[in-house]
């Protein structure tokens, strides 16, 4: 059985419904889509709201102002998180037609959500939480389980589950532009993929792998391409029966020393590898529900204080440390 990114979530109890997001001066030339239903804008009278009270807390992302948005996959809802004056605390919300999964800031207050019901990748204006376009349109992505992006350079980059892929968009107008790895045999090919992260400095995109036990050589891994789609390497999660280095990776980020940060959902830690290597040169958090234990962890960001931000997805609430603290 294929082991994809949102069976970790499907079933988990019902929920509440948040979230906020982008702004752009007009809509993308080629954005040939309409705009989806049940969207409810957004929603002050959820300031209060506790990030306790999450119910399913999946994906996460920064932007340039330091505000975590969170998509809550069971309450169908995008969360912001205000991480200012020592605490994480809850600033808005608006609801999504669909369970969301991926999620990322880019330039102009753009807010993307991969949505599972839907199959898109959605773009919000983070000024009002209004849906703005789609990328390549309505069902181009089957399964949108992780999103990261280059505003840079104008470059979206989206985990398809369902196609064993990621798939590169054009920012400024919403086309698709080429696609990387595809199914296949081998250390290039993506068997189940699940986060994404890039490494913009070196031009590389880091994808975390489930692996297949099925096939031959193909255990959970995190594999790095060039930004044009060449594969440069696979980190190996498995060395043995006894030692494994991660079993079931997702939510992946690159520290300012290059390292790669990776969550390991089914050990409930946070890894620090050595990105020639792939040794772990550190971990964060242990098994468990209490303060600083990660249970069912799924994904991270780290920003440039470097403070490490984590869902944690089975205690509802967004776990921080210190990095190298």
């Amino acid at each position: 059985m294929q082991a994809r990114f949102h069976k970790f979530v499907r079933f988990l109890p019902a929920a509440i419904v948040f979230v906020v997001l982008a702004s752009c001066e007009e809509l993308p030339d080629a954005a040939s889509t309409h705009e989806p239903r049940g969207l409810t804008g957004l929603r002050p009278d959820l300031v209060s709201v506790a990030p306790g009270e999450m119910q399913s807390p999946v994906r996460i992302a920064q932007d340039k102002q330091g505000r975590l948005y969170v998509s809550d996959y069971q309450s169908q809802s995008v969360v912001m998180l205000d991480a200012g004056g020592g605490g994480v605390f809850v600033a808005a919300a608006f609801t999504v037609p669909g369970n969301p999964l991926g999620i990322e800031w880019a330039k102009g207050n753009l807010l993307l959500v991969g949505n599972a019901t839907t199959r898109t990748v959605d773009v919000y204006r983070t000024t009002n939480g209004k849906w703005f376009y789609s990328l390549g349109g309505v069902g181009a992505i089957g399964d949108p389980s992780d999103i990261a992006a280059d505003s840079d350079r104008d470059l979206a980059f989206v985990v398809d589950g369902e196609a064993f892929a990621v798939k590169v968009f054009d920012l400024r107008n919403g086309a698709l532009l080429y696609t990387i790895s595809g199914p296949g045999p081998g250390s290039y090919y993506l068997q189940n993929p699940t986060a994404i992260a890039l490494d913009p400095s070196r031009g590389e995109v880091l994808v975390s792998d489930f692996g297949d036990p099925a096939v031959s050589g193909s255990p959970p891994s995190v594999k790095i391409y060039t930004y044009e789609g060449d594969h440069v390497k696979t980190l190996s999660g498995k060395s043995g029966m006894l030692g494994q280095k991660f079993s079931r990776p997702q939510g992946l980020a690159v520290d300012a020393l290059g390292r790669i940060l990776l969550v390991d959902a089914v050990a409930g830690e946070v890894l620090v590898l050595d990105r020639q290597t792939g040794n772990v040169l550190e971990t964060y958090g242990t098994l468990g529900s209490g303060p600083g234990e990660l249970w069912l962890p799924l994904d991270l960001v780290v920003d440039d204080n470097q403070m490490l931000y984590v869902t944690n997805n089975r205690p509802r609430r967004v776990e921080v440390f210190s990095l190298g603290g």
